[in-house]
Order: C-alpha cells, then structure tokens, then sequence
C-alpha cells in the first residue's frame, strides 16, 4: 500500500512539474514579461492558480490539488466560452495537464489517511 501511495505520489509531482514549467514557459514566450496582454489575463490567473496549488500539493496534497483542478477546469471552461466548441481539443490540451496531477494529488491523500 505504502508504495503504492508513494508511486502515486511522485507520478502526480513529475506530471504536474512537466504541466506547471510548459505553461509557464509558454505564457513568457507569449510576451508575459515584456509586454501586457489583456487576452492573457484569464490564463494568467488559471494558469497561476494551478502553479501555485502545484507547490502547495507538496506539503498539503488535498488542498493543492483541488486548485490544480480548479486552475485546468477553469482554464478550460474559458477556453470553450472564448472559442466555442471548436476550441475543444485546446481546451483539453489546457485543462487535462493540470486535471490529471491535481486528481492524483488529491486521490492520494485520500488514500494515505
């Protein structure tokens, strides 16, 4: 059970370092430091949402996760709401990177009780 737990664990970490540094490196590449674009501002704060509950799963595994969840979900729904339906493989390729690891984080915890 243990290894198990600690399998889920480090899977969830890696995949959401993987999901948090791409984001990340895509929104700077898309002129997030040098100059501000206001089409960006729904992103930047999902996308930061999930950063942040990325670094706050390490320590409390549950609650970051549900933020990394809430950061894909919402990323996503405004996705669907900026493009309609046919932004619907974006909107996936925004929401599960987050989804996924968030799940882990926050099944895991519940297992490890």
């Amino acid at each position: 059970m243990e290894n198990t737990v600690n399998l889920i664990r480090w899977t969830s970490r890696i995949i959401g370092f993987l999901a948090c540094g791409f984001f990340s490196l895509f929104l700077i590449g898309e002129g997030g430091l040098s100059e501000f674009l206001w089409d960006l501002v729904p992103t930047l704060i999902f996308i930061g949402l999930a950063v942040f509950g990325y670094i706050t799963a390490w320590f409390k595994e549950r609650t970051g996760g549900i933020m990394m969840m809430i950061g894909g979900i919402g990323q996503g729904i405004y996705l669907l709401l900026y493009g309609g339906l046919g932004d619907m493989d974006a909107a996936l390729l925004y929401m599960l990177p987050f989804l996924i690891p968030g799940f882990l984080f926050y099944n895991n915890a519940a297992k490890s009780k």
